[in-house]
């Protein structure tokens, strides 16, 4: 078993004894069987609402994507031990990762921008980001 296969199954190791008190805990919460958790996507009538909220559980998604993008990359310029090749692989995937983080947050940029024109073109009380 080679060593970054090792160090992968004690990070795992450790992230389960980490988590193990919140995986315990989870069973305080008694719900009927096919409860849904409420997310907030549904339970308006108004339309620009629901797919602002949408977009942002999208965008959101996106953004944690990108973060787990730039951590791995960084993990993987940590662990290659020098070796110019793989330096060279984890420098092309953080530099994805970081312009894919840049195309998220201007993304939100410019839907904040196109839901607040709508609102105030529209006259609505509607705010990006309200709930």
């Amino acid at each position: 078993m080679s060593k970054l296969t090792k160090n992968l199954i004690s990070l795992g190791v450790m992230a389960m004894v980490i988590c193990l008190p919140l995986i315990s805990s989870a069973q305080l919460n008694t719900y009927n069987v096919g409860y849904i958790p409420d997310v907030g996507l549904g339970t308006d009538t108004d339309v620009e609402a629901t797919a602002q909220r949408i977009i942002n559980l999208v965008l959101g998604f996106l953004g944690f994507v990108a973060l787990v993008i730039i951590i791995i990359a960084g993990f993987k310029w940590m662990t290659s031990g020098g070796n110019d090749e793989k330096i060279g692989s984890a420098k092309k995937m953080m530099g994805a990762g970081v312009v894919g983080l840049i195309i998220v947050l201007f993304a939100y940029v410019i839907t904040a921008f196109v839901f607040n024109a709508m609102a105030t073109a529209t006259n609505t009380e509607f705010e990006v980001g309200e709930q």
